[in-house]
Parts: C-alpha cells; structure tokens; sequence
C-alpha cells in the first residue's frame, strides 16, 4: 500500500470511529439514524396518560368533598391536575381563571363544595423540574358530585 492509499485507510477509519457511540439526547431510536424527534414526541413517548377514576363522594370536616384517583405513571415526578366546577343546574363547566393548575405527587386528588356542585378534572404526568418538565398528554375528564344525584327529585 502507497503512503496516499495508507493516508486514505486511515481517514476513512478515523470517521467511522467517530460516527460511533451514543446518540445525543435530541435523537430518538426511531430506527433511521439523525432524525429529530420534536419536543412533543419525546414526551408522549416518555410519559403515559393517566387514566382518571371518576370521583367518588366523601364526608369531609367542613363540605362534602370528591376524590378522584388514578394510578401511578412510570417515571412520573409528579401530576398536574386541572379542576372545572359548575353548579348543579347550570350547564356548562366553568374553566379556572388563568388556567390554574394544582400539582401533586400523589395519585389523588381532593376538591369539594358545600353545595351542589358537579366537578371535573383532568391530569398529566410530568417529570423533571420548572422549564426542564416533561409533559404527558392530558387525561379524558373524570367527573364527581358533592351531591346525590339519585336523591334529588324531577323538581329540584
């Protein structure tokens, strides 16, 4: 082999070293090599959508409260849980001002009127801290009382 060809060789060595080992954390193993996954990908793939009992009523100390439960997701930190409320006999939920969310590390959630109020919730996983969380998609709707439906009569 010539000193051009042996040159060559090893060139040809060097890049095929390089372009091994670890991917960088913006690939996906998504079978093609190079191809981005964008930021709402990685976090359906990463996290699963929990899935939401409807609430079930309880005596609370000062108002009747909902619980609402789910099970765990796999590597969640934690759940962000957003509440809409409506009284009985109006027809439409009422969304929270500015969107407020509650967050919690459990997979329960308590809320409650002394009233008759129909609640609904939906969640979502997330994982890491402030900007650098990750989201799964939110729930379906869960849906509670903190009144017997069954009690009250065509009337009221």
């Amino acid at each position: 082999m010539n000193k051009a060809g042996f040159i060559g060789f090893s060139f040809l060595l060097i890049l095929a070293a390089a372009g091994c080992g670890k991917a960088s954390k913006d690939m996906a193993n998504t079978g093609q090599v190079g191809e981005p996954v964008s930021g709402e990908t990685a976090r359906a793939v990463a996290l699963q959508i929990p899935v939401v009992k409807d609430g079930i009523m309880e005596p609370g100390e000062e108002a009747i409260e909902v619980v609402f439960e789910w099970e765990a997701v796999e590597g969640a930190d934690g759940y962000e849980i957003l509440e809409e409320s409506k009284y009985r006999t109006e027809e439409t939920f009422r969304e929270p001002e500015n969107e407020v969310t509650a967050d919690t590390s459990q997979t329960t959630y308590r809320t409650g009127a002394q009233d008759e109020f129909d609640f609904r919730i939906k969640v979502r996983a997330y994982n890491g801290k402030g900007d650098d969380r990750e989201y799964s998609e939110w729930s379906d709707y869960a849906y509670g009382s903190a009144y017997d439906k069954d009690s009250l009569t065509e009337e009221e």
